[in-house]
């Protein structure tokens, strides 16, 4: 626990946030198999990097350190 200034106990939560962001690459092939393939090589290879857009998808979770109490 933690006070502050006026002697208020606080308690100490871990907050987890996950976000899922997504961007479109637009890929020559001959076939949507070669194209899923040279976006899965090209990925590994790090030619194909997701930046920092929009977010698709957020999930907040808060856990409660001392119980294991967490939120939905």
């Amino acid at each position: 626990m933690i006070s502050n200034s006026i002697n208020t106990l606080f308690m100490i939560y871990k907050v987890t946030i996950e976000e899922t962001v997504s961007q479109a690459f637009d890929i020559e092939a001959e076939s949507i198999e070669d194209a899923y393939n040279t976006a899965i090589a090209n990925y590994k290879k790090g030619i194909l990097v997701v930046e920092a857009g929009e977010c698709t998808y957020r999930q907040i979770q808060v856990q409660d350190i001392n119980n294991g109490e967490c939120t939905e």
